[in-house]
Order: structure tokens, then C-alpha cells, then sequence
């Protein structure tokens, strides 16, 4: 899995980990050959940086992403109550009443089945055919804004893009001559799944546009320069990724409910973290455990970390990835991990939450 952290005011990439990794003194001296050709044949891919160039669905926390798409269209709005009845999409949530923030706190996927269905079918077009494809375009278009289907332009090599997928894609997906394709057959992106594609690099960058309320500052690991004893400072691209601001609390207020709620492990008492638990498909259903994944941003009214954990084959969002992104926060926030939550650094590095998933 992987890690990456972000401090959202400046774009400074705290943390990047990728794991398995191996070490890098092996790789230094006269038996580089010998080491190189061990590390490059693990098939563990020690070598493979999964934070920068690993692609997976990115699952429910790309709820937000949908969200704050509608709220920039004005399909929806943040005190819009809308009535959820369940069948069009597997759920976990209830049926019931739901504004956007009680949308994120539940991850209610038929209420985002119907958010993302605003977005892309506006009666554009007569055709409903032609109406989705017109609509999907858009919604690419304004998904890309938030740095996904691009290379962030990190300052090391090997960054991947990820995948944003269009009308062009799903018309070679679906040709005319094959039936087409519309809402109906798409709407699994909804949820962060289907073709979608991204990376933990890309996610972290999602909590920092948050906590930022709607920008971001280009990611970076060296921010400055020393030339002959003298010292430059970088200058960063910002990227405003919508038209405003003024819904940015609702998104957050869902966020915070959040991680009380599908994330329990996570809470800090005294630090608000504002998060989204995730699961990624991984595989055939029932065969292999999906990604657990968790975004977050902290404290959630002054953000100074912005973080994405992948944890792979660990299930679900709130338990593996979620604890450790709450111990990075903590240690980084506070400077160390109070000793009543030194126990949840067991849990992860004995991968005791594969025990919850058993029991």
C-alpha cells in the first residue's frame, strides 16, 4: 500500500511511502548487480512507488468529488433535502431524507447514484443517448479540475495519471454499432468505481482542494534551492478547481460526521479530523479483500496535514487505513501518540484488523 501526506497551505509533500520497499544501501557499492537484480525479480514490486504510480478505483471518497461537481452545477444544493429509496445500487445506508452533508456522513450510494445522474442528464439533448454523452463530458471535464486523469506535476519521475473516463472512452467501450451507452450503464463511477482510476498521490491532493476550500498548490518535495551558499525559494502553481467556496463547510461538516461515524478508530479527542472512509474494488467479488482507503484532512477548522492511505487487501476504509492516517496526524499535529492510543500502533503493524474482518 501507500501513503502520501500534504501540507495544503504551501503543497509540500510530508510523507510519501510505498510499501513493500526494500533498502536502499543494498543498491550502493560493488554489489549493486547483484542486489538490483533480487529487487527488480521480487514479486512483491519493492521498486514499483505505489504512492505516485499505482492506479486503483478510488472508491467512496470520491463521493465529495461528486458532490462538490453538483453543488458548482447548482443541480444540487447544501440544504436540498432529497428522498432516497435504495435498489438502483447496492448500499449500506438507509433509505430516508438526506442533504449532501448527511449524504458524505452515511456514504449513501443511491443518493450519490442520483447526484451523479444530475449532473450528466440535463435534458441537454432530446435523445437520452446523446443527453449522457454530452453530460459525461462535462463531468470529466470538471473532475479534471481536481488534478485527477493528470500528472500532478510532482518534481520526481515516474508520476502516472490515473484515468478519467470520457464520452470518447466509453464509445470505444460501447460502439453505436453495439448498443451505446448512456447514465445506466456508467453509473458505477458514481461511487468511485467502474473505470475510474486514480492514485494516493492524487487522493491526498483531493483533502488538501478541501481543507484549502476549492484549491490547490501544485505537490512538491523540494521547496527550495541552495546554490553557492545562497538559498531560492520555489514558487508553486495554485489550481482553483471550481467557481466557489461557499459550500465547502457542508462537504466538511459530512467529512467530520464521517469519521465518528464509519471511522471510530480514527478520533482524535481534542484533534477534529475531517475524513472519508473508502473501499476499493479489488478483484473478483468474494474472492479477494478490496483496498481499505481513507482521506482526511486535520484539525478540520485550521487544516495543517492532508493525507491518503491505501492499504491493500485490508477491507474496509475505517480500520486499517483509517488508524493509520490518525497516528500520522497525531504524531505530526502533537509531536508524538498519547499513551492511551499507543495500542492502534499494534493494531497496524500486526495487522490485527484482519482479525476484525474474520470476526
Amino acid at each position: 500500500g501507500s501513503v502520501v501526506a500534504i501540507d495544503p497551505a504551501t503543497g509540500e509533500v510530508l510523507v510519501m511511502v510505498s510499501a513493500p520497499s526494500y533498502d536502499p544501501n543494498l543498491l550502493a557499492g560493488k554489489n549493486f548487480g547483484k542486489y538490483f537484480e533480487q529487487i527488480k525479480n521480487d514479486t512483491t514490486a519493492p521498486l514499483f512507488n505505489r504512492a505516485i504510480q499505482a492506479k486503483y478505483p478510488p472508491g467512496s471518497i470520491f463521493k465529495t468529488v461528486q458532490a462538490l461537481i453538483a453543488l458548482d452545477e447548482g443541480v444540487i444544493t447544501t440544504d436540498e433535502k432529497m428522498k432516497v429509496t435504495l435498489g438502483k445500487i447496492g448500499d449500506h445506508a438507509p433509505a430516508g431524507m438526506y442533504d449532501v452533508t448527511r449524504g458524505i456522513e452515511l456514504s449513501s450510494n443511491n443518493y450519490f447514484h442520483e447526484v451523479m445522474r444530475r449532473i450528466v442528464v440535463q435534458g441537454r439533448a432530446e435523445s437520452y443517448f446523446t443527453d449522457s454523452h454530452l453530460g459525461m463530458d462535462q463531468w470529466a471535464e470538471a473532475v479534471r479540475k481536481f488534478g485527477f486523469g493528470n500528472k500532478l506535476g510532482l518534481d520526481i519521475r515516474g508520476e502516472e495519471a490515473g484515468l478519467v473516463p470520457d464520452t470518447e472512452y466509453y464509445d470505444r467501450m460501447y460502439p453505436k454499432e453495439k448498443g451505446s451507452w448512456a447514465y445506466s450503464t456508467v453509473f458505477s463511477l458514481s461511487i468511485g468505481q467502474g473505470e475510474l482510476l486514480v492514485t494516493p498521490l492524487q487522493v491526498a491532493n483531493l483533502a488538501a482542494i478541501i481543507a484549502n476550500r476549492g484549491y490547490y498548490i501544485t505537490p512538491h518535495l523540494v521547496k527550495e534551492i541552495e546554490q553557492n551558499g545562497e538559498k531560492t525559494k520555489l514558487e508553486f502553481e495554485t489550481h482553483f478547481t471550481g467557481k466557489g467556496d461557499e459550500y465547502y463547510p457542508a462537504i466538511i461538516e459530512g467529512m467530520v460526521r464521517a469519521v465518528k461515524g464509519t471511522a471510530q478508530r480514527a478520533v482524535i479527542p481534542d484533534i477534529t479530523i475531517a475524513g472519508k472512509t473508502g473501499t476499493a474494488e479489488n478483484g473478483k467479488k468474494d474472492e479477494t479483500l478490496d483496498h481499505s482507503v481513507f482521506m482526511a484532512f486535520a484539525p478540520a477548522e485550521n487544516p495543517r496535514i492532508a493525507i491518503a492511505v491505501y492499504t491493500e487487501n485490508a477491507g474496509w476504509g475505517g480500520r486499517a487505513s483509517g488508524v493509520t492516517a490518525s497516528l500520522i496526524i497525531e504524531k505530526y499535529i502533537r509531536g508524538y501518540i498519547e499513551k492511551r492510543r499507543l495500542y492502534l500502533e499494534d493494531y497496524i503493524t500486526e495487522k490485527k484488523y484482519l482479525e476484525d474482518l474474520i470476526n
